[in-house]
């Protein structure tokens, strides 16, 4: 709630009287009291402190992008009172408003002030003026007036929630105005200006708060804070020594002293990066160097972190850290509330991935470092060049910052180069992560002269390694990430970067030790510029300006982790691979094959090849012109070419030739485009263990059924890195791209078909009158060779169920009888007459790629033979159907002697065949092509002697010797000679 003013001048006036005889023992009793404290400008410039006293501002516009004032927030708990008085309230248009919680936002020092205040100090007339040293010593009287009277009597407003209020407070000159307030600054630190001439400047000023007592005297310190002074000492050649009291997100408490900074106006400001660099994004560590006291245009696009910390004026009452907002480096409110105590930061899990794999990479490329961080805030990797010496300004290590926006793993990206950007050279380098916990930088924008040194920073409440006044600067030149060089003071010395920039005065050294820091307390730290009123141009590197004009200076500080470190390699000598890569990406006949596409490259290791040797490349090879999809590096010689692949069928490779003598186990990674989609899958993918010593490795894949036909690619990649896929993405297998430490890669061209049906046909004579007694000939066991004939040589015929001497010796026993060895010669020791009865044995076998669907065979009666349409009448099983019987099968295990015409005289429905099988006899002059469409019998187009046809449907291709048992059989008939 809102308290009415009853506190008039008259009745103050009329109480002080009433009082005034007790004054001597009021005054008695305050000697040994504790003193009162307020909070405001007493703090920064306290009694019998040496120095100057400079005015606060609240000005329109902005400086080195933020407004030009100081918005002072104040923790307050419900029912308690926040007192307020300043010296420019009611002169012209000063005033101070208050607002409660929540009701002012945006990014710090670019808040958004409500029009409508909650409280306005002149609603309560006669009070909040500070009239004098003595009273703002003294701080604000008690509310009723009767404690404290020998301070002001302050302007008052009960807090009707707890949280964090905001007192704006506004010089003579109103809330939006430009006016000047460099004439109206009182120099003097025991004197005031309550003159209007403030301007928008305040000379003193005081926010208090108290119990809900209204003559309680008890101060609530350590509850008023901002994130931005801006302030103005009227000219320079005067001091600033307050003590001001930042905390850090992450809990580190830290007290600055000033001590006799020598701005003219400038901003006081804390945050977790400082200065930026041109990304916006990335810690400069280095000085913004602008064009004029506003810090506009600064060089090389670089900026300053917003304010991101709040500044105390006493030590830090804990209450308030539960309600303190948590700003991000971009000043974006994330959350709420401070820790009481300092998180101490923790790397682990430090890691270098290179473009080789594993801690391999090849020179001038880089890689990524990997590690995990309790923390979010600011990284540094240092890589070494030495190994020993990991100072970040050696100009050939090469050192890696950057803001890690939350805690947990981290990924930081590598060019390959140090410092100056050269490469790397060939070998092992060791690199350390640290991690930063309260860093705190304080950026001096537009200070010009600090001739007495400091700020001097001290740690509270904690223990820094590097000491608790450690500080760092380096106001040298330096290299933007966009390249602009930002110059320093003699850059034809041929370094730009060695020397401080420009202005009169630099400081010496130019810049601390950037790993060890410097003792921020000790008289020559950070001293730069001129004394007296001098060195406020107002124009960049002015021959009249001094040091700080025109910059923002970095100053920092921060407690590091323990450093986390291991080695990485760099390699020389790379092989990349060759499968078409015409463009980024990937797709149809364009593979990941050059390194800006991050292809497979190995460091090439003598030990461990495919084939016999490797040589080096400086990317991958891509014109797909030759055998192997290599138009220019002909050093993939573990295959001339590679066999071709059948769609659906088993693709092995044997005794591929490799050479591992590393003295342990190496892989053979291998893939095939099956898709033809440009990538190599994890689907596509098989691998063979390489061990020590050996020559030879075999792979086999099962080849998909949906593959396509077509030209394809292979790739083969050989090493003893443990290459994985991390199954994020289904299309590429991670292992078929980026690097490896060593072995070799080897990419092929190769053909893929879909598969066909292929049906071996062998006839052979395996019997004359069989059942005969007289002149029967059997030839069960006997077999003729053709030599000529491939089909009866294939392996995937079964084994016979008899023992049989079979000819060459290479044949499948399954097939029987004997025939001239051509078409021309007659069987030897053999003779027939008219009237034999001749058995003819037509053996079949599916051997294709795929099944021979809607299968017919069909075989003509021989000239000067007639059919024997009886010749198995009396042999079982028969089935349905009546008639003579002149044809037998055996299929799928199953014998059936098949009657001669369409009557349903089938073989049931078996595996693959829909329609049953059934047997045909076409006697001389009836086509077979009138039954069945397209079936020509030889291709003579006629039927002059007859011919038979059996229907076998579908019959799947075989897998092996006799395997399925569908895929093979044999027909037999009989003629009897004319």
């Amino acid at each position: 709630m809102v308290l009415v003013h009853s506190h008039t001048p008259f009745k103050a006036s009329a109480l002080r009287y009433l009082a005034s005889s007790l004054s001597i023992t009021l005054c008695a009793v305050g000697a040994w009291s504790q003193p009162v404290r307020a909070e405001g400008s007493r703090d920064m410039f306290p009694d019998g402190a040496p120095g100057n006293r400079g005015h606060i501002i609240w000005r329109s516009g902005t400086a080195a992008g933020f407004r030009n004032r100081t918005l002072l927030r104040v923790y307050a708990e419900e029912d308690e009172y926040i007192l307020v008085g300043s010296s420019a309230v009611d002169r012209r248009n000063g005033d101070i408003e208050i607002f409660n919680p929540n009701r002012v936002n945006g990014q710090a020092a670019n808040e958004t002030i409500p029009s409508n205040p909650d409280f306005t100090c002149t609603d309560q007339d006669g009070l909040g003026f500070i009239a004098n040293r003595a009273e703002e010593l003294a701080g604000p009287e008690s509310i009723d007036g009767t404690g404290n009277t020998g301070g002001y009597e302050p302007c008052f407003y009960q807090a009707p929630e707890t949280g964090i209020y905001y007192v704006a407070m506004y010089g003579p000159s109103g809330r939006n105005s430009t006016e000047s307030a460099n004439n109206g600054v009182q120099p003097n630190i025991n004197q005031l200006n309550t003159g209007n001439n403030q301007n928008t400047g305040i000379s003193a000023w005081d926010v208090t708060v108290r119990s809900s007592d209204q003559s309680s005297t008890d101060d609530l310190e350590g509850r008023l804070h901002t994130f931005l002074i801006s302030l103005n000492m009227g000219r320079n050649g005067r001091y600033l020594h307050s003590d001001l009291y930042p905390i850090t997100t992450d809990g580190y408490r830290y007290e600055i002293d000033m001590r006799g900074l020598d701005p003219f106006g400038f901003r006081i400001f804390g945050s977790q990066l400082g200065n930026l660099d041109s990304d916006g994004v990335s810690p400069l560590y280095k000085d913004v160097l602008g064009e004029n006291g506003s810090i506009d245009n600064p060089e090389g696009g670089t900026s300053s972190a917003p304010p991101q910390y709040p500044i105390f004026f006493n030590e830090i009452d804990n209450a308030v850290l539960p309600f303190l907002p948590v700003y991000d480096p971009t000043g974006t409110e994330t959350g709420v509330g401070f820790p009481p105590s300092p998180i101490l930061p923790v790397v682990s899990s430090p890691s270098f991935s290179g473009n080789l794999s594993g801690s391999a990479s090849t020179v001038n490329t880089g890689g990524n470092f990997s590690f995990d961080s309790n923390l979010l805030g600011v990284y540094q990797i240092v890589i070494s060049r030495d190994g020993v010496d990991f100072d970040p300004s050696n100009p050939q290590n090469r050192v890696l910052r950057g803001y890690m926006p939350a805690a947990g793993p981290q990924t930081v990206s590598w060019n390959g180069q140090d410092k100056t950007g050269d490469p790397f050279p060939v070998g092992s380098f060791r690199y350390e992560i640290q991690t930063h916990g309260g860093e705190y930088h304080f950026p001096l924008s537009d200070a010009e002269n600090n001739v007495g040194g400091g700020p001097t920073y001290t740690l509270l409440n904690g223990t820094n390694p590097l000491g608790n006044n450690v500080a760092f600067y380096d106001h040298s030149g330096y290299r933007t990430l966009n390249g602009t060089i930002v110059e320093d003071r003699d850059p034809d010395d041929g370094n730009p970067f060695d020397d401080a920039l420009c202005g009169l005065g630099p400081p010496n050294p130019p810049a601390t030790d950037l790993s060890l820091g410097a003792d921020s307390s000790t008289s020559t730290f950070n001293v730069f510029g001129l004394s007296g009123n001098r060195g406020n141009t107002n124009r960049r590197c002015d021959e009249a300006s001094s040091f700080g004009d025109t910059k923002t200076l970095d100053l920092w500080t921060y407690t590091p982790s323990p450093a986390a470190g291991n080695e990485l390699l760099i390699l020389d000598l790379v092989d990349y691979g060759d499968a078409p890569d015409t463009e980024a990406g990937n797709g149809a006949g364009n593979y990941s094959t050059l390194a800006n596409d991050d292809g497979p490259v190995h460091g090439i290791d003598s030990s461990l090849v495919l084939g016999n040797g490797v040589t080096d490349d400086t990317d991958g090879f891509v014109d797909g012109t030759d055998d192997n999809g290599d138009a220019t590096d002909d050093t993939d010689d573990a295959f001339t070419t590679l066999p071709d692949v059948i769609v659906g069928r088993p693709y092995s490779l044997s005794d591929i030739p490799v050479n591992n003598t590393t003295g342990g186990n190496a892989t053979l990674h291998a893939w095939i485009d099956f898709d033809q989609d440009g990538q190599f899958e994890a689907s596509e993918y098989q691998s063979a263990t390489v061990i020590n010593n050996a020559s030879t490795a075999d792979l086999s894949w099962t080849v998909p059924s949906d593959a396509s036909a077509g030209t394809t690619y292979a790739r083969f990649r050989l090493t003893t890195d443990s290459l994985s896929d991390d199954g994020d993405t289904a299309e590429v297998d991670e292992r078929s791209i980026g690097g490896a430490s060593d072995g070799e890669v080897e990419d092929y061209q190769l053909e893929a078909f879909l598969p066909v049906p292929d049906m071996l046909l062998v006839k052979r004579i395996t019997a004359i009158n069989r059942g005969r007694s007289e002149r029967e000939q059997l030839f069960d066991d006997s077999y003729v060779d053709v030599a000529g004939d491939p089909n009866d040589n294939e392996i995937n015929w079964p084994e016979g169920t008899e023992p049989a001497t079979i000819g060459s010796g290479t044949v499948e026993s399954y097939i029987r009888g004997i025939t001239g060895v051509d078409d021309t010669t007659a069987i030897s020791g053999v003779t027939v007459r008219p009237g034999d009865e001749i058995e003819y044995t037509v053996s079949f076998l599916s051997n294709g790629d795929a099944a021979a669907n809607d299968l017919l065979i069909c075989d003509r009666i021989p000239e000067n033979t007639t059919f024997a349409n009886n010749a198995f009448n009396n042999l079982a099983p028969r089935y349905t159907g009546g008639g003579n019987r002149g044809i037998y099968l055996e299929f799928n295990n199953q014998q059936v002697a098949l009657t001669n015409v369409n009557d349903g005289d089938e073989i049931p429905d078996t595996s693959g065949n829909d329609d049953g099988i059934g047997g045909y006899y076409f006697a001389p002059g009836v086509l077979p092509s009138s039954v069945f469409s397209g079936i020509d019998c030889g291709g003579s187009g006629t039927n002059e002697n007859g011919a038979i046809v059996v229907d076998l449907s579908d019959l799947p291709n075989a897998a092996g010797e006799g395997t399925p048992d569908n895929s093979y059989g044999f027909i037999r008939f009989r003629v009897v000679v004319d």
